[in-house]
């Protein structure tokens, strides 16, 4: 009698399984879905993107040692999320085209326009000069089907040329390429005085060009980033980020470039002189051609300024300040998680005049625009580190820590002024880098934020009106398994949905969510 219980309790538990194992839920305004297990080609794979039918991913096989490639190729991954049927390509290696003689994950392409394109270039060592080439497969054989020659670019010495693929996001149908010829490096803790001349291109579809100017950089490719990528029909725009010399702020300086005439309009975005250092910001051009700019400052100097957010307003067409507002982010907001002895140590210097130095990095991860003209600038509290690990037998190892931590909500108005600063409290430690990635979704009354926590995956609803924020938990590490979560390369396959892979070597898992609005 006690066997036929004990054996009608286990089929009770086994019939439960699905409830805990659920890949189905409806959270919030979202509706979420886990799919079955999809093979796929090579490994590393990182997520190209979507054409509205087939997803796309690119991996390797083989390996690279002591920089010698065996077996190294690439291998593009076409599949249907609805059927999970897989077709690939390898990409050659041997040909001409393809001795770029470095040999990296990821490969450097990119899904635009529904077209997979690839950079890649040739060298003439004699002559002492690069060529470089834009290569387009079709997405339907994941063959190569066309190719532009961008330029051959001098290379001798000091001098090496960079090439990189920039897309807008409000411009589907142009891209960037530019290649940055470095002319040589700052010397390690002084001012950088090298400039870097940047080729700039702009691409239509079928590898048409339709634009080219050279500008003058200020700093080496080394020191500077470019950034903040705009194309319209009447001009193109970006950022050049340039690295401070040791005890030197960051410098932020924002290009303007008329298409018809090709007159560079170039100023220095900074905050008025106040000696206030930029962590992070993001630039915006409105129908009027006003440059809007809203980011993250640590202070430089022995204040109770601990750092904050700032928004400014500029008239590109003179490089004119309009307005500026700077609210700093109190310290309140900053020791919210601190213990009491802590807090009333870090109180005590800086009543006394010294520096609070806070640890994160504000990184700007998202501009969310509402219907009346304002906008919530969205922040993370970022670190990364690394620690040196040994085994039993005195073997040493690097190991990374990426902190994904608390976000930070800034709401601007149309004016740009400033109305209220909130922190929603999130917390992930992780050494993969794709563990602190996130996915937006933008509605009337709130934005939705998901993102992964202590392995689970979690979804955020917070208000635009008032910062205030809820969350709840999606996915458990047993429902996840062994997959690693990739929002960061999340496609957008509606207004209102989304498709991200979960990534396990040569397998992966699709997440689908889709809002109501």
């Amino acid at each position: 009698m006690k066997k036929i219980n004990l054996l009608f309790v286990i089929i009770i538990f086994l019939n439960q399984l699905p409830a805990f194992g659920q890949i189905e839920k409806n959270i919030f305004n979202a509706n979420f879905k886990l799919s079955e297990k999809v093979k796929r080609k090579g490994t590393g794979v990182y997520t190209l993107g979507f054409d509205g039918k087939y997803n796309y991913t690119i991996g390797h096989k083989g390996f690279v040692f002591l920089l010698v490639p065996i077996g190294f190729k690439y291998v593009i991954n076409r599949f249907d999320p609805k059927t999970s049927d897989v077709i690939y390509q390898k990409v050659p290696m041997k040909t001409d085209m393809y001795k770029l003689g470095v040999y990296q994950q990821p490969i450097n392409i990119h899904l635009i326009n529904k077209s997979l394109i690839q950079t890649g270039s040739l060298v003439n060592k004699q002559a002492g000069i690069r060529d470089i080439y834009l290569i387009e497969y079709s997405t339907s054989t994941l063959r190569q089907t066309n190719k532009l020659k961008i330029g051959a670019f001098q290379e001798e010495g000091r001098t090496v040329n960079i090439a990189s693929v920039f897309t807008d996001p409000n411009n589907d149908q142009e891209f960037f390429v530019i290649v940055e010829s470095e002319q040589g490096r700052g010397k390690k803790g002084l001012p950088n005085t090298e400039k870097n001349k940047a080729s700039i291109f702009i691409i239509g579809d079928g590898l048409i060009p339709s634009f080219d100017v050279e500008v003058n950089i200020n700093g080496s490719s080394k020191e500077t980033t470019l950034k903040d990528h705009i194309i319209t029909d009447n001009y193109i725009a970006f950022t050049s980020r340039i690295k401070g010399a040791k005890k030197e702020p960051n410098q932020c300086e924002f290009y303007l470039i008329d298409r018809a005439s090709k007159n560079i309009t170039q100023f220095e975005i900074s905050l008025n002189n106040t000696g206030k250092n930029i962590t992070d910001l993001k630039c915006l051009i409105d129908s009027e051609e006003k440059l809007y700019v809203s980011g993250f400052y640590n202070s430089n100097s022995k204040s109770n300024d601990v750092g904050g957010a700032f928004t400014q307003i500029y008239d590109t067409k003179s490089g004119q300040m309009l307005s500026e507002d700077i609210r700093p982010f109190g310290f309140e907001l900053l020791a919210e998680k601190m213990s009491a002895k802590k807090k009333k140590k870090i109180e005590k210097n800086i009543s006394e005049g010294k520096d609070y130095n806070d640890q994160y990095e504000y990184l700007v991860r998202e501009v969310i625009k509402n219907n009346d003209g304002s906008s919530i600038l969205v922040a993370e509290c970022y670190l990364h580190y690394t620690t040196m690990d040994m085994d039993s037998k005195g073997r040493t190892s690097v190991r990374d820590h990426y902190i994904h931590a608390d976000l930070i909500t800034v709401r601007t108005n149309k004016e740009g002024q400033i109305e209220w600063i909130q922190r929603f409290k999130k917390y992930n430690h992780s050494s993969n880098p794709m563990a602190g990635e996130m996915l937006f979704h933008n509605a009337e009354k709130y934005f939705y934020v998901i993102f992964q926590e202590k392995l689970k995956l979690k979804i955020a609803e917070i208000s635009k009106k008032d910062g205030k924020a809820k969350s709840k938990e999606v996915f458990s590490l047993g429902q996840i398994g062994n997959f690693s979560p990739n929002l960061g390369s999340s496609y957008k396959s509606s207004e209102t949905s989304y498709t991200s892979q979960f990534l396990r070597r040569r397998k992966a898992k699709l997440m689908t969510v889709s809002f109501k609005e």
